[in-house]
């Protein structure tokens, strides 16, 4: 039967790499063959469980969750519930927005710029060929266009100053907004997947979306034009893991 955990089920550390748990199961699948033991349903058992931890285990997402799991049920009713972070609990990773999301606005500020204030001449002689259109209308065009792309730049500004997303080492916490604040948090043990999403200038660049998905019916968390998303993928997986161990 499985122990108290998979890993001793293996014989194998906690922080076991995926080619020490590979060996385990080898072992162990050799040793309980069926076909060995043909007429002992113990043994015809113990095999169907070897391939369930296999599956489990070598699977980062389902082992990151399987581990989760584990720290959640030795830490029920141990962690105290606080709107900030106490002595209890260290940040241990958190994310900017990556600086891409500032470009379109400039772009679009650009453009109107360079026409009213670098190259006017070129702006009015193409308003001198559209009969309906005047000096007038192309200014007030321009500039209710770099008006527009000031509004833009003020968004992503007070995007990037707002939004946080933050891995402690019991939960992974966003908050969004400046004035009309909206605060997201999953604990270590709600987690069930986490995904990256990357256009191919994102990924050239290093950026995405992020997605962490949580069991039942507690709230996700998307955050989009996140700079290094595979890294904070990297630091959340590893402190669910971490978490588990210290808790098990």
């Amino acid at each position: 039967m499985i122990k108290k955990t998979f890993y001793e089920f293996l014989g194998v550390e906690r922080d076991a790499s995926p080619e020490e748990i590979k060996t385990a199961v080898q072992y162990l699948a050799k040793k309980f063959n069926p076909k060995r033991y043909p007429s002992n349903p113990r043994v015809a058992d113990y095999s169907r469980k070897i391939q369930l931890v296999y599956h489990v285990l070598m699977n980062p997402q389902k082992r990151a969750a399987y581990d989760a799991k584990l720290a959640e049920k030795m830490r029920q009713d141990q962690v105290p519930k606080t709107s900030g972070l106490g002595n209890w609990e260290k940040t241990v990773y958190s994310v900017d927005i990556h600086w891409f999301c500032y470009i379109e606005a400039l772009l679009l500020m650009m453009i109107p710029a360079y026409f009213l204030f670098v190259q006017p001449e070129f702006l009015y002689g193409f308003m001198e060929k559209i009969e309906f259109l005047n000096q007038a209308y192309a200014e007030i065009a321009c500039s209710g266009l770099l008006v527009l792309a000031i509004l833009v730049l003020q968004h992503r500004l007070l995007r990037r100053f707002s939004t946080i997303l933050t891995i402690t080492s019991h939960r992974t916490f966003s908050k969004f907004g400046l004035f009309s604040k909206k605060n997201i948090e999953i604990t270590h043990g709600q987690f069930e997947d986490i995904q990256i999403k990357q256009s191919f200038l994102g990924k050239i660049l290093d950026f995405g979306t992020i997605k962490i998905r949580t069991r039942g019916e507690n709230a996700n968390i998307q955050v989009s034009m996140v700079a290094s998303p595979h890294e904070f993928k990297k630091q959340l997986m590893r402190i669910i893991r971490h978490n588990a161990f210290s808790r098990i």
